[in-house]
């Protein structure tokens, strides 16, 4: 997964996805979403599957919940991180960029890609079209860090933000 914007639905945490999803919904059961969202976050657990994140850092910095919640959030990203089948990867903003990629996608190992764009979705079976999803994942990863590298990046974001406090 590539998100651009928002730290992805399946690393948040249930106070940052209550702020996330009020932003996107005018529905009232914010609560029953949220619970869904959590729910799908066990996926993350089974160690037969395997996770890749590329977040950008402006996604990581975007400023949608409170000080507390933001450094929460961050540093549950670094503890997900630490999972054997979860790769989290950070763009930095010092990193140069070999593509260009303004919508969060993902590409799932059977055969398709999912791109969420600001007034819908559309899942992609086109080959042509995953392919070059696939050529712009690639890109977007030589400019990420991971590893502990990617949690001192974490780290570090935190520390910025709650210093605003």
């Amino acid at each position: 997964m590539f998100q651009p914007n928002i730290v992805p639905g399946l690393l948040q945490t249930a106070e940052y996805a209550r702020h996330a999803i009020a932003l996107s919904t005018t529905s009232q059961d914010i609560g029953t979403a949220v619970a869904a969202r959590m729910a799908r976050q066990a996926i993350l657990y089974e160690r037969s599957k395997s996770f890749t994140f590329l977040i950008t850092e402006g996604a990581l910095r975007w400023r949608i919940v409170p000080t507390d919640v933001h450094v929460g959030q961050l540093n549950h990203v670094a503890s997900l991180a630490t999972l054997a089948n979860v790769v989290v990867g950070i763009i930095p903003w010092r990193a140069q960029v070999a593509a260009h990629q303004s919508n969060m996608f993902c590409l799932f190992d059977d055969g398709f890609a999912f791109v969420e764009t600001i007034t819908g979705e559309i899942t992609m079976e086109h080959r042509p079209d995953i392919e070059q999803y696939g050529a712009a994942f690639v890109a977007l990863s030589g400019a990420a860090v991971t590893g502990e590298d990617a949690i001192a990046e974490l780290q570090r974001i935190a520390s910025e933000i709650q210093q605003l406090a």
